[in-house]
């Protein structure tokens, strides 16, 4: 038996009744022990030979940005030194526009009837520079464990960002919640996608865990973040406004010099606000004219597929 098994059987859920989904997701927060586990299991093409497994621990510290009833926003802290803005989640219920992934450094506008959307929850998840990576759109099952399941596409990993021998996931994503924390779930099939042509690679499962710790654990992240939020609340309005403008964007993540997830954390960096705040927050909103500028060197508008008949 795999170690995928095993964690399984550990971290396997109590009864562990979720009243509403916006509970579900707001178990999502707090200071946790995240492993992170990838494993090739399946090849599609012959002569594939599985790539070894991944496995990698650190603290997280995962806190609300933003919390309403139809609309929540958790952000990820890696506490392991140096401190990290690590990725963010949107949830959204019954959303019906939000850019999904399309192609290689490329999203769409994907747009819901008020029927599609009813009863689902949106997620969109970014990266670390709050650019976009995936989104998608299904409900939350409640009960005993609850959980959130859907498929889309998503760009490929940092964590493969070497190999050339794909270019887009298509991921399943699970998020089921535990007594003692949740799970991020995946099952990732490794696509080569040319034109319109997709050739799957390999499948691999994910088992990222994030078992619950006392919060001392991320003292550091929780005094650290909420200065270092001010800056990022403008960058995150910036690729708001001019992703917004388009149905269909490309993001070009190297033009220039120095690619563009450093520029906008140089550009965060700088523009912290002093600590007491106060003037800070004035002074600094000019962060996201800044933003905008870069962001449009970065981001253009993506032409419509052709079909062929």
């Amino acid at each position: 038996m795999n170690v995928m098994f095993w964690m399984y059987l550990v971290l396997a859920p109590a009864a562990f009744a979720q009243q509403t989904a916006q509970e579900a997701i707001q178990a999502q927060t707090g200071c946790f022990e995240v492993t992170f586990q990838y494993e090739e299991v399946e090849a599609h093409q012959e002569g594939y030979a599985l790539a070894p497994p991944k496995r990698s621990q650190v603290f997280e510290w995962v806190t609300p940005a933003f919390e309403a009833e139809d609309r929540i926003v958790l952000q990820h802290i890696l506490v392991t030194p140096p401190m990290i803005k690590h990725w963010r989640q949107i949830w959204e219920y019954e959303g019906t526009s939000f850019h999904v992934y399309d192609g290689v450094d490329q999203w769409r506008r994907e747009t819901l009837t008020e029927e599609q959307a009813a009863g689902a929850w949106v997620q969109v998840v970014d990266g670390v520079a709050d650019n976009p990576r995936y989104g998608c759109s299904a409900p939350w099952q409640l009960g005993e464990s609850a959980s959130w399941t859907c498929e889309t596409w998503a760009p490929k990993p940092r964590r493969d960002k070497d190999r050339d021998d794909y270019t887009v996931l298509n991921r399943t994503n699970t998020h089921r919640i535990l007594d003692n924390g949740w799970v991020h779930e995946q099952r990732n099939t490794k696509l080569m996608v040319t034109g319109d042509v997709q050739t799957p690679i390999v499948t691999e499962k994910g088992y990222n865990t994030y078992i619950r710790v006392d919060d001392s654990e991320c003292a550091k992240a929780v005094a650290w973040w909420p200065r270092r939020s001010i800056a990022w609340m403008y960058i995150q309005d910036a690729w708001t406004d001019v992703t917004g403008q388009y149905e269909r964007f490309s993001v070009d993540p190297k033009r220039g010099v120095f690619p563009l997830w450093i520029r906008l954390f140089w550009l965060a960096r700088k523009n912290e606000p002093p600590a007491s705040l106060g003037q800070g927050i004035t002074r600094h909103s000019k962060i996201y004219l800044r933003a905008v500028k870069i962001l449009e060197r970065h981001v253009a508008e993506a032409p419509a597929p052709t079909t062929s008949d």
